[in-house]
């Protein structure tokens, strides 16, 4: 004996190391023993694990190690009762599954009920366990003595945690409650007079008011020393344009979703209507809370802000693709709305829409402003049967393609096309000459009238108006205006890469 253990000449932190490897190898091989001879699980086992503490006590001696001294901290007695909580949550785990584990092994009982047994028992054991280790608190006292100890003027700050306590449970509660009574239907056709799906809902509405209810009656709602009006961060009047237009257009959505999701569920409301609609009362409503919340241009202008949207030309041009896309939109959903093919609408909306857009933009004006009463440029004389050929081959091949699409086939929308754009090529080369003819014509028939009146006058047909100048008699005819003009530029018509001879 007296050379045991067989490690005796290691050192004690050695055979403390060895001592656990050692034991397990020895409790394997014990069970494998004891498996193979017995063919028992039961008795195997516990044989595995003595073997298994006997050989490392053997060979490793009895382990000694040194146990720090550790200091728990100090409960105070008013504390010490409240630890029944975690004490009897920890107890409660362990004492579940140990009884649950015994009951299942050694009883034939059913497992729903077998689950509830297992449930009380151990929640009772472990209640009674952490009562004798630390007590229970008096949960009536405590907290009265906690609510008393706070000033009156701060207790109504605990209406908010209150709330949401009262809240949580109401709407678990009434939840369950409101599931299990049959009034909401599981399935669809199925035993209920409400859908499933609104019960969150119905429980959300019913909670919230009675969970502030109860922490209104307990504590009060705190009262703010300032006013909401106060307490929101001012702006500046020159900002309250810019927020006014932001609160519209970030709102607008915002609203257009629960009231569009609303709508969805009416049978009555077509899909086609159900969108612009949604977004048109969004967008209506966004207004109005940017009405009150901002202001209208007539009380900036009292505040000394005067709104000038879009002055600038560069600001304009911001309206024209929401303008131009508004417009064309439009034309699309009344095409569809109306039961036409979209390609009419199509074809109709998109060149209203851009000139929608570019008038919306100012480009329009801006083109008029610049180029006087003239709708298009002046045309060099040398560049005109270029510009004749190209605007005709453009126009009508545009024509051609889009009669075509609206179903007008050759030669008919041939025909039109070749028409129209000899007219338009037209206009863009000799618009200077057909406007001076139009202002002779004008001139013409204003003297002819001026004439008859004054004849009229003369043989007392007529009574006489005021003294008014006579018109002036055209100076010349088209085409002498058009002769005058080849004289100025004196050079024949020619293309852009031949020059004529003067």
């Amino acid at each position: 004996m007296a050379a045991l253990p067989l490690l005796k000449k290691q050192s004690q932190l050695v055979r403390n190391l060895a001592f656990v490897p050692v034991a397990a190898l020895g409790s394997f091989i014990g069970f494998a023993i004891g498996e193979v001879s017995t063919e028992s699980f039961g008795i195997a086992l516990p044989v595995g694990l003595l073997l298994g503490i006997a050989v490392a006590y053997l060979v490793c001696g009895t382990p000694k190690a040194k146990i720090p001294q550790v200091k728990l901290p100090k409960v105070s007695p008013k504390a010490k009762p409240y630890l029944w909580f975690p004490i009897t949550a920890v107890l409660f785990g362990v004492l579940y599954f140990l009884i649950g584990l015994g009951l299942t092994a050694y009883t034939q009982i059913d497992l729903k009920l077998l689950a509830y047994i297992s449930i009380t028992a151990s929640l009772l054991l472990a209640g009674t366990a952490a009562f004798l280790m630390v007590g229970f608190p008096n949960l009536i006292k405590a907290p009265k003595e906690a609510y008393e100890k706070i000033p009156k003027e701060k207790r109504p700050l605990l209406f908010y945690p209150l709330s949401a306590l009262f809240v949580g449970i109401l709407f678990i509660g009434l939840g369950v409650g409101l599931s299990a009574s049959g009034l909401f239907q599981t399935r669809p056709g199925g035993p209920g007079l409400i859908p499933e799906l609104y019960l969150p809902l119905v429980c959300l509405g019913l909670s919230i008011p009675m969970g502030g209810g109860l922490a209104y009656l307990l504590v009060g709602f705190p009262k703010p020393k300032r006013s909401l009006s106060d307490s929101i961060p001012r702006v500046k009047p020159k900002h309250k344009p810019l927020a006014f237009a932001l609160t519209f257009l970030l709102l607008g959505p915002l609203l257009s979703f629960p009231i569009g999701y609303g709508f969805s569920q009416v049978p009555a409301i077509p899909p086609l209507v159900l969108f612009p609609v949604a977004l048109v009362l969004g967008y209506v409503l966004s207004f109005g809370l940017s009405v009150l919340t901002w202001g209208t241009p007539a009380r900036w202008r009292e505040e000394g802000v005067t709104v000038r949207l879009f002055a600038t030309p560069r600001a304009r041009l911001l309206l024209a693709p929401p303008v131009g896309i508004a417009v064309g939109g439009l034309v699309l959903f009344l095409f569809g709305a109306a039961g036409l093919e979209l390609r009419f609408g199509i074809l109709a909306g998109v060149p209203l829409g851009l000139l929608a857009g570019l008038a919306a933009g100012g480009v329009l004006q801006q083109y008029s402003q610049a180029r006087g009463d003239h709708l298009v440029p002046a045309v060099p004389e040398k560049f005109k049967l270029l510009v004749f050929l190209g605007t005709w081959a453009t126009v009508a091949f545009l024509l051609f393609y889009g009669l075509g699409f609206l179903g007008l086939n050759p030669p008919w929308n041939t025909m039109v096309a070749l028409a129209v754009g000899l007219v338009v090529g037209f206009l863009v080369t000799e618009e200077s000459l057909f406007r001076q003819w139009r202002e002779e014509r004008r001139a013409r028939s204003e003297r002819k009238a001026y004439l008859k009146q004054l004849r009229a006058e003369r043989l007392g047909l007529a009574k006489p108006k005021k003294a008014a100048a006579a018109p002036a008699e055209p100076a010349s005819t088209p085409v002498e205006v058009k002769k005058a003009s080849e004289q100025k530029e004196k050079r024949r018509f020619s293309l852009p890469f031949g020059r004529g001879k003067a």
